[in-house]
């Protein structure tokens, strides 16, 4: 449970960043 929650955390984090990289 708390592994998968980990790892969609990072997986938004990551999608952000190319967001924000895009934006850029």
């Amino acid at each position: 449970k708390y592994e998968l929650y980990w790892l969609n955390l990072i997986h938004l984090s990551a999608v952000d960043l190319n967001r924000c990289d895009s934006l850029f």
